[in-house]
Formats: C-alpha cells, structure tokens, sequence
C-alpha cells in the first residue's frame, strides 16, 4: 500500500541530478540515527540497574552500632537476636526484650522530639561521644561497656529544637513499657535509663511522703519501707449552707459550719431581682427586700447608656525571652475622649511577696516591659492601666511566668548540669565522681584551642588547615592513690582531621583511640596529656551518617569528661544536606517514563530516516524504467 501511495507523487525529471546525493545524506542520516537508538538503548538498561539496585550511602555504618550496618529488614534483626550477632540478644535480655516481641514489634518512623521538648527517647550506643553534661552515662551488660544517651543528641545543629524522624521498630517488652530498634544502627531505644542497683519505695517519716531512694542510701531511722507509717491528711468534707445574714449560697467546711449564722435549707436563701440603678444607668442585680423605686426601675428603658468616656485594661501578654528573662506586652483601650496614662506593672512570687513594682508613662494603647527574674519559681503578674477616668484592673491584664529550676545533675541534683564536677564514678557509673562510697576520685577535664587562630576552638568555626591544640587534664581529689589511663576516643574529631602530634600516646586505627600509658595519681595530683589535630586542606563533603547522623555532620564531638564540641566550616553541599530534609522524590516511575519517552522520541527519526530513504528507493527504480 505504502509503495502504490508513494508511485503516485509528482517527482520533476529535473531533480534527477540530486537524487543521487539525497539517497547518501539519508543513507548517513539513518546511520546516525540508528547509532542513536543503540545508545540509547543501553542508557536504558544501565538506567534499570540503577533504579532496581538502589546504590546503598557510603556513610551507613558506625563503630557506636548495637551491629555493626543496622538491619535491612525484619528478619536480619530476627536472626541477630537468635544467632545473639555481636551480643546484641545479651543486650535484649537486659531491656527486658524477646525475640517473639520483635517478631510482633511493628515498622514506623519515632521522633526525637515533641513540640521542641525531647520526647524521653534514650538510646543505646556501643561509643562515648557527648559526656555527662549531655546526659550520656555508660552501664556494663555482661562484658559489653554500653553508652545511653536522649535520641535528642543525635540531631544536627540545624534540627535541633525541631527534632527528627528514625526509623524503627516500635513494641512492648516484657514488662509491659514501649521500646524502639532502630533499622540504620540496631540501637535499642527505651524512654527509662537502665538501672544497675534496684530502687525501693520508702517513706521519709519526718514528712510522712512516700518517694524512690536507691538502696545504698536508704537510712532506717530517716525512712521506713512501710506504707503504715506514711499516713495521708484526710481532707475535710465541705456542704452546701447559706449564710443568713446576707442570704447568699455558700460551700464551707462542715468542721466550722454555724447553725446561727448558716442554713442548709436553700428556702432561707431569698431570690434575687434584675433592676437598673437610675443613678448609675447600669442593669444590676439586687435583693427583693432592699428594693428601693426611688432609686432603682424594674423598667430596662430606664437604663439607656449615654455616651460617657470609658477606658479598660485589655489584654497583657507574658513572652518568655530566655529561663529568666520575660517581655510583658500590655494593651488598653480609651473611648469617648477617655485618655490613658501610665501603665504599672506588677508582679509577685508564690507566697505573695512583691517582686517587682513598675510605673511607666505612656499615652498608647499599647506598651511593652522586659524583666529578669532571678529566683526559681512561679510569679503572678498584673498590669494597672492608669486613664483619665481612674485606674484600671481586669482578669485579662492578668499572668504569670515560670523561672524553671536550671538542669541537675544527674548524679548530684546539687550540682547545675554544666559543673565541672557533674561526672560519674570511674569505678561506678551509677555514682557520682564524688561521692563517698566512690573508691577512684580522678576529675577528669578536657581543653580547646584553636592555634591557628589563637581563640578558644569551642568559640571559633574551624576551617581547612586549622590546627587544634587538646589538652587532657586528670586530677586526684580522693584520698588514696588512684591508677589511672589517659585514653581519647577520637572517631568524630578523624572525620575532618588528622593527628598532628600524638603527644607521646599511642594511637590505635582500629578503635580510633588516643592513649598512654599508665599512671598513679597521688593525693591532690594533677596530670596533663596535650595532642594537637589539622584540618584537612580540604573539608570533605561527606554525607551524615545512616547509622550515627552525628558523623559528618560539620561538628566535632569529643568528651574527656567533658565535652568539647567543635564546629566545622563545611562546603556548600553541606549546607544544602542541613537545609534541605529531603532531595526531590525520583523512583522507578519517573526515571523509567523519562527514558520511555527519550526511546520513542529516538526511534520516530530513526523510523522517519527509513520511511524517506523507501521514497528515494522507489523514485529511482520508476525512473530507470521510464515510469516518470
């Protein structure tokens, strides 16, 4: 049919000499486009490979791992639990979890935090990266040293206060409370920090109140672990009554009800009318007995409003700034040529003590106050408008604030959460460093400056080439000699630098471990170990970490009880990965109709270059026969 259609075009004898040369470019062009279908064949399959054999990230395992990589599925973690893969069915016994719960714990995504707090996820890691001062404290399960630390930590600078999403899976363990295994790193998450020694129930029987103590604080003569002895105030009933002498319904406590002056027959209580005040105009509420005509009307026509200047206190706003420090934000109105003159603000602690007394004049209808309040507490906070038709007070002008206690530690509720003392017990990571029954009593302390540029490292953004100076100091505050090994664990700090000067210790590859040897401390001695690290020449642009998201993540985090937290001036990419939570969605679907739609394209002109190459063919063979 397509030979007939083609016979039948006018073709001018005159193009004759053309032919010829047309039939060699189509002969090239169908080459080419031939070429071009091959091609882009092949891109197909290789872009197949891609789509069906996801490339896995380069940065997906961490040495911190319950096992090592995480879990790809559900069955990975079923075999690492039976087959107990690095201790991990060790650690599971200790949470109190069994294989059977994980087989029935479900897939879902947990959150680091809600609403900005931390949601009281605490995570389990096999590596210390964030001290004490960050709520990271270490416990032994078997022969396996295990860091638990809030899932919070693990959130980049830029998250931080916004949280993340973890992929885990979510059950109940034995003992009836929610735990949580993350995929990327085999982390078990719990929201209670295990516990070494058992707590018992006690009662302080000075204050008869029942509370927690662990055991090797319990004092027998202070505490009792009877509930007997912790007897409750029993609460006083309290009746309806009403007074007579004003004839209003009251509640008050059967213990002081008087049979003179109350009555619990609401009889004895007289309704009250609804009356308009002619010398006020304003619709009130009085005793059918104290009704006076002369100055009150039953009539509401009475009580028409003029048209007299009013002015109100309409709202104060309570602004938290920081722990202490409050912005109160007052608005009023004045109507009807009403003016407004000062506000005063005041504010007073929970047992009524006024704190603060401040009048400031202003003619708008709105005003601001900032105020630091030093003491922890709650305080009650009003704001009087003064106007030109007197002072004005209401619920709405009323507030409080809240200066919460500042963090404790966790060892030592005496001591803020940042105080150098605030560490656990070498010998003991359930008691504090200090305390009595602590047999090694070494304060350890850690150090950062920036050479480069001659500032504390802490303070300063490092940048490419930048040399660190650490230094390690360790203190005897015990009362008896103390042994004791200078060990850094270095693993974040190698990520964007390198050793420099080893300060005589010895560096182990395997563990990423600074140490040296050795040493006894006497009473009141200090020692000093001093490293110094270089930046690489250029910051690599490596993507966080699947299993850890604190590696690579433009800072470096070390703790030698305390810890130093340093950050990195990352290149571009980074800044883009910290920004950005998600690259545009590319799956299958995508890539196969884009390469599709590329395919057919290509094989049109290659079609096309054979359909007119058929035209030229035909027009010469009815040309040599005399056909045209």
């Amino acid at each position: 049919m397509f030979r007939k259609l083609v016979s039948t075009v006018s073709f001018s004898p005159a193009l004759v000499g053309q032919l010829a040369f047309y039939a060699k470019r189509l002969k090239k062009e169908e080459a080419t486009r031939k070429a071009g279908l091959i091609f882009t064949a092949l891109a197909l399959v290789i872009q197949s490979f891609a789509v069906f054999s996801a490339p896995e990230p380069v940065n997906a395992a961490n040495a911190g791992d319950l096992v090592r990589g995480g879990f790809k599925d559900r069955t990975a973690m079923l075999n690492a639990c039976k087959n107990n893969t690095e201790g991990f069915r060790e650690l599971l016994d200790h949470a109190h979890i069994t294989c059977d719960q994980l087989a029935n714990a479900k897939s879902s995504e947990i959150h680091s935090r809600v609403k900005g707090k931390d949601a009281g996820w605490l995570s389990w890691n096999r590596t210390a990266r964030f001290g004490l001062q960050n709520g990271e404290t270490m416990m032994t399960v078997g022969t396996q040293k295990i860091y638990v630390r809030p899932l919070a930590a693990f959130d980049i600078k830029n998250t931080t206060g916004n949280g993340s999403y973890y992929k885990a899976f979510v059950g109940k363990n034995s003992q009836g409370k929610e735990f949580a295994i993350m995929t990327a790193c085999a982390n078990i998450l719990m929201k209670e920090r295990p516990k070494s020694d058992p707590d018992i129930k006690v009662c302080e029987l000075a204050t008869k109140k029942m509370i927690t103590i662990r055991k090797s604080k319990f004092n027998a003569k202070k505490h009792s672990e009877s509930e007997k002895d912790c007897k409750t105030v029993p609460v006083v009933k309290k009746i309806s009554v009403c007074i007579l002498a004003t004839k209003k319904m009251d509640s008050i406590e059967e213990s002081k009800f008087n049979s003179k002056l109350h009555s619990k027959d609401p009889k004895d209580c007289v309704n009250e009318i609804r009356v308009c005040v002619l010398k006020t105009q304003t619709m009130t509420s009085i005793k059918e007995t104290e009704f006076n005509a002369k100055l009150h009307s039953k009539n509401p026509d009475d009580c028409k409003p003029k048209a007299i200047p009013a002015a109100s206190c309409s709202s104060l706003v309570v602004k938290k700034i920081s722990r202490t420090e409050v912005e109160l934000q007052a608005s009023a109105q004045a109507v009807n040529g009403a003016t407004i003159k000062s506000y005063t603000y005041i504010a007073t602690d929970s047992s009524g003590k006024e704190v603060l007394r401040e009048t400031v004049s202003s003619a708008q209808d709105t005003h601001s106050l900032k105020h630091t309040f030093q003491n922890e507490g709650t305080y009650s906070i009003q704001v009087i408008v003064l106007t030109s038709v007197g002072e004005q007070k209401s619920d709405a002008c009323k507030g409080s604030f809240t200066v919460t206690p500042i963090e404790r530690c966790p060892l030592n509720p005496e001591l803020p959460i940042n105080d150098p003392n605030c560490q656990p017990c070498p010998a003991n990571p359930d008691l504090w460093v200090k305390d009595e029954n602590c047999a090694a009593k070494v304060i350890r302390s850690k150090a950062a400056v920036n050479l480069t540029s001659n500032s504390d490292a802490q303070k300063t953004v490092a940048k490419a080439d930048d040399r660190i100076k650490f230094t390690l100091t360790a203190k005897n505050e015990g009362y008896a000699d103390a042994a004791f090994t200078f060990e850094d664990q270095l693993e974040d700090v190698l990520e964007y630098a390198s050793l420099l000067d080893q300060g005589g210790g010895e560096f182990n590859k395997d563990t990423k471990t600074l140490s040296w040897k050795e040493v006894t401390l006497k009473p009141g001695e200090e020692m000093k170990r001093i490293y110094t690290v270089q930046l690489a020449n250029s910051i690599p642009a490596a993507a966080r970490g699947v299993s850890d998201p604190t590696s690579y993540d433009c800072r470096m985090i070390n703790t030698f009880g305390n810890t130093t937290k340093i950050d990195v001036d990352c290149p571009a990419p980074k800044i883009v990965e910290q920004t950005v939570k998600q690259l545009p969605t590319t799956g299958p679907t995508e890539n196969l109709l884009f390469a599709g739609i590329a395919l057919a394209i290509v094989t049109y002109f290659y079609a096309r270059s054979r359909q007119l190459k058929t035209e030229v063919r035909l027009i010469r063979r009815d040309l040599n026969t005399g056909s045209i």
